[in-house]
């Protein structure tokens, strides 16, 4: 790893694993964020590939204006269950967020974070990994309404960001494409992201 590293210019970051109850598989984003030298990041999943060069982001006023962009999940029951696409008042109860209506929550095979101005959340963020046996479930398990309080890192990000008050800008255009990828779009509508999260061919 490290030669190839070592090919294009990469620094690797060896994850703590110490303190996580379940230190494998999306709970390792959080800390792929936080290890990094970087204080501007994209972050995309490995199964995720930009339609276009998306460097343009860090110079876009959605970006400046909220320190944080996010891209939506599914909006109906196509993919998932309610309970996994939406974080719901039960969740927002939970957290001390009481009287926040049901919002569709943040897809995380990408996101544009500023680290110093999000750092709070990413704190928050980081718990909920660290817990996730409790709070977002394990990876590869069957997983069922009730076991866990959500499904997986996206409700991480979403109700981590809420807690902390943290502005984001959330892109709600979301298009799920039946041959099993998401095509998510920039600020002006066009793709720009490809998120293959079933058509890894």
């Amino acid at each position: 790893l490290e030669s190839l590293a070592e090919l294009v210019g990469a620094d690797i970051r060896i994850a703590d694993t110490d303190q996580m109850r379940c230190p494998y598989g999306w709970q390792l984003k959080i800390h792929a964020v936080r290890s990094t030298h970087f204080t501007d990041i994209l972050f995309l999943d490995a199964d995720n590939v930009p339609a276009v060069d998306p460097t343009f982001l860090f110079d876009s006023p959605e970006y400046h204006n909220h320190g944080a962009m996010f891209w939506s999940d599914l909006d109906n029951g196509t993919w998932t269950a309610d309970w996994q696409n939406y974080v719901t008042p039960r969740v927002w109860d939970l957290v001390g967020k009481s009287g926040r209506e049901r919002e569709r929550r943040y897809e995380t095979g990408q996101f544009v974070i500023d680290k110093p101005k999000c750092w709070r959340a990413l704190e928050i963020v980081q718990h909920f990994a660290d817990y996730s046996d409790y709070w977002g479930g394990f990876n590869g398990l069957m997983r069922h309404a009730g076991r866990t309080v959500w499904h997986g890192d996206p409700h991480d990000f979403h109700v981590g960001f809420a807690m902390m008050n943290q502005s984001a800008w959330h892109q709600s255009k979301v298009d799920w494409h039946s041959a099993g990828y998401f095509r998510h779009a920039a600020p002006d509508g066009s793709v720009i992201f490809q998120h293959c999260c079933r058509a890894k061919h």
